[in-house]
C-alpha cells in the first residue's frame, strides 16, 4: 500500500510515500546519517532514488516529460 500526500517544501512539490524495508537496511541508513552522509532518512532515500534513476534509461524519458529539469 502506498500512502500519497502532496506538500510544498522549498519551492518543490513533494509527495509522501511510505515504504517497508528490512531493519538492517534502516540501520545502515541511520549509520549513514550518523556519520554525516545525509541529514535525514528522507534525504538519504531521495538521494538513493535519484542516483538509481540517473543510472537507468528512465532519466531521458523523464526529461522528455518534464519531470526533471
Amino acid at each position: 500500500m502506498i500512502h500519497h500526500d502532496t506538500t510544498t517544501v522549498a519551492k518543490k512539490t513533494m509527495s509522501d510515500v511510505r515504504i517497508k524495508m528490512p531493519k538492517p537496511m534502516l540501520e545502515a541508513i541511520d549509520l549513514a546519517i550518523e556519520i554525516g552522509q545525509a541529514g535525514t532518512r528522507s534525504d538519504f532515500i531521495r538521494m538513493a532514488i535519484a542516483n538509481q534513476l540517473r543510472e537507468t534509461t528512465i532519466t531521458g524519458e523523464m526529461k522528455k516529460r518534464k519531470f526533471e529539469k
